[in-house]
């Protein structure tokens, strides 16, 4: 069911494919996200002795990672107290998003202040948003790892065409949805880049989708939000009754 849930998430997903092209783009030419590419990049030059290079991908990778380890505590623990994820995962990431949004960086890789403080905060915030939510309607899904989803939306088309179960042909469209809406979010950022002369425009243009976005979650996570309590309320009543 396309229910509001969906769309929320449908957002996270735009949002990952931007930041993550926003990162490699404008910030140092490392992933927000796809840490593969990271250690890959790093690995790479430690074999190639671009020993700054390699050093600056491993410590977003491992700040990611880190994140994730403390996220997935901390988020576990707020909602066992009942915290609006919803309202708090969007207000989180534009937190983290400020820092690299005012710190001047150089374009290409390299090892210096202002590239890993910058990079840290986009890592952090990337693992944010990959720690936030993994469930949505009837599917296990990730906001960022379009591998994982590419391989559950064939796995569910495979079974369908197995079964013929229409519920199996359901969840490949959404998977796939989710694969398009992330694909968009690299697009609008690439777009900006390759089309707009002016660096420096596309860059405030992209932090404008980048905050629209932002809004348009925290607009979703109160409504959500307010859609419980009014069902929380009205079940409530029924009891009472």
């Amino acid at each position: 069911m396309f229910n509001i849930n969906y769309f929320y998430f449908v957002c996270l997903c735009f949002l990952g494919g931007i930041l993550d092209t926003f990162s490699l783009n404008y910030k140092g030419q490392v992933f927000s996200l796809i840490q593969t590419g990271n250690l890959i990049k790093s690995i790479m030059n430690y074999v190639s002795g671009n020993f700054d290079i390699a050093n600056f991908c491993m410590i977003l990778f491992a700040v990611f990672v880190v994140s994730c380890f403390i996220l997935f505590i901390v988020f576990n623990y707020l909602r066992k107290k009942n915290v609006k994820m919803e309202i708090l995962v969007p207000i989180l990431i534009i937190i983290c998003l400020i820092p690299s949004f005012v710190l001047t960086t150089h374009s290409e890789s390299e090892m210096n202040l202002t590239n890993i403080l910058c990079g840290t905060f986009l890592s952090v915030a990337g693992a944010i948003l990959f720690s936030s939510f993994t469930k949505v309607n009837s599917i296990n899904a990730t906001n960022t790892m379009m591998t994982a989803n590419s391989k559950k939306m064939m796995e569910n088309l495979a079974e369908f065409t197995i079964s013929k179960n229409k519920e199996k042909l359901y969840n490949f469209v959404l998977y796939f949805i989710l694969l398009i809406t992330f694909s968009l979010g690299v697009l609008s950022v690439a777009l900006c880049y390759n089309l707009i002369e002016d660096v420096t425009i596309g860059y405030y243009i992209n932090i404008g989708i980048i905050l629209f976005t932002l809004v348009v979650l925290l607009t979703l996570g109160l409504t959500i939000h307010l859609k419980k309590e009014k069902e929380d309320v009205g079940c409530k009543e029924i009891r009472d009754w």
